[in-house]
């Protein structure tokens, strides 16, 4: 994950001459029991691309977007009928 965001971090910097300010993350169909993987885990791959891109940036300027992070769950013991909605 986290080489994947470097790559999604330069490709955005190539493309708009700067990298984004605000960033919102939505993890949809995160189980109760999760939360704290999604937190240490892949919280910590985004502060790892940022601590990167920040080295690689002339000058050496801080990089710290703002983050949002979404997370959305599903009771996995309730079956809904489709027509119902």
């Amino acid at each position: 994950m986290y080489k994947a965001l470097c790559g999604y971090y330069a490709a955005q910097k190539a493309e708009r001459k700067h990298y984004p300010q605000n960033i919102i993350i939505y993890r949809d169909g995160v189980g109760h029991g999760q939360f704290d993987g999604v937190l240490t885990v892949e919280c910590t791959a985004f502060r790892r691309a940022f601590a990167r891109i920040a080295s690689h940036q002339q000058g050496g300027q801080p990089y710290s977007p703002r983050m949002l992070l979404v997370c959305s769950t599903w009771p996995c013991d309730t079956v809904h009928d489709h027509d119902e909605f």
